[in-house]
C-alpha cells in the first residue's frame, strides 16, 4: 500500500470512530435489597411473596402511600443517549381502562381509572405503560412497544371479584437522548385506586450511558493526518519537479 493510500485509510477510520461512540456504561444500579442509598424520593420497599421472596420498591398505588418515587442521579459522564432498564411488578386487578374487546377496544370507560405506568425523565415523558384486561399485551402507548410477562403469579396481590388477580412482572427497557449531567427519572400511576386494587413496585433498577467519542483527542489525530498528507504532497510535487528537470 503506497503512503497516500494509508493516510486516507487513516483519516477515515478516524472519521468512523468520531460518529460512533464508546460502550454503554452502568451509572447505577439497586435491587432495593438494602438501606436506602439516599437518591429515591420515596423509598418504601415491599418483599414480594413469591417461592423465593424478593424485595422492590413500592408498592405504590394512586391513593395512600403515593403514585410513585423519582430517582435523582448527578455527575454523570458525558454522553450522547441513556438507557434505562427494570423490572415492573404489578399487583392485583390491573385491568382495563375501555368498554370494548381486544378486537375492538372501543370507548373509554370514564369511570375506569386508567391502569398506567409512567415514566418520565428530567420532565419529558418516554413511557405510558398500559395494561389491558389480562390478556392484552403490555405496551408502551407513546412507542407501540409490546412486553409479554417474564413471571407470573401470586406475589402478594390478592383477588379481586371474579378477577383472578394474577401478578405478573415485565422487563422494561427505554433508551432515550438526554445529555444533561443530572438526571430525575420518575415513576408513577394515574390510577386511582388503593393498595388493595392496583398497585406497582420495580426491582433492578440499572441506568446505562453511552459515553461520546472524546472528541478533542480524535481532533488532534485527524489534524497529524491532514499535516502529513500536505507534507506527502508537497514532497511528491517536489520530486516530481525534479524528475523533470533531470
Amino acid at each position: 500500500m503506497d503512503k497516500n493510500s494509508l493516510l486516507k485509510g487513516l483519516s477515515a477510520a478516524l472519521l468512523l470512530t468520531a460518529s460512533g461512540s464508546a460502550p454503554a456504561a452502568v451509572s447505577y444500579f439497586n435491587d432495593f435489597s438494602g438501606p436506602s442509598d439516599g437518591k429515591w424520593s420515596n423509598y418504601t420497599t415491599y418483599t414480594t411473596t413469591q417461592a423465593t421472596p424478593n424485595s422492590v420498591l413500592g408498592r405504590f398505588a394512586g391513593t395512600g402511600t403515593g403514585t410513585g418515587s423519582t430517582l435523582s442521579l448527578t455527575g454523570l459522564d458525558s454522553h450522547s443517549s441513556v438507557t434505562v432498564e427494570f423490572d415492573l411488578y404489578l399487583f392485583d386487578s390491573w385491568d382495563r381502562h375501555y368498554t370494548g374487546t381486544q378486537a375492538s377496544p372501543g370507548p373509554v370507560n370514564p369511570y375506569w381509572s386508567p391502569d398506567i405506568v409512567n415514566v418520565t425523565a428530567n420532565g419529558t415523558q418516554y413511557a405510558s405503560l398500559s395494561y389491558e384486561y389480562a390478556s392484552y399485551p403490555y405496551s408502551n402507548t407513546l412507542t407501540g412497544t409490546t412486553y409479554t410477562p417474564v413471571s407470573s403469579g401470586q406475589f402478594g396481590g390478592s383477588s379481586q371479584g371474579t378477577n383472578p388477580g394474577t401478578d405478573r412482572t415485565f422487563h422494561i427497557t427505554l433508551t432515550f437522548t438526554d445529555l444533561a449531567p443530572n438526571l430525575n427519572l420518575s415513576f408513577a400511576t394515574t390510577s386511582g385506586t388503593g393498595l388493595s386494587d392496583e398497585s406497582y413496585g420495580i426491582d433492578n433498577v440499572r441506568v446505562s450511558t453511552v459515553v461520546s467519542a472524546p472528541s478533542s483527542m480524535l481532533l488532534l489525530g485527524l489534524g497529524v493526518v491532514m499535516a502529513a498528507r500536505r507534507r506527502y504532497r508537497a514532497n511528491s510535487g517536489h520530486s516530481g519537479m525534479q524528475a523533470m528537470a533531470a
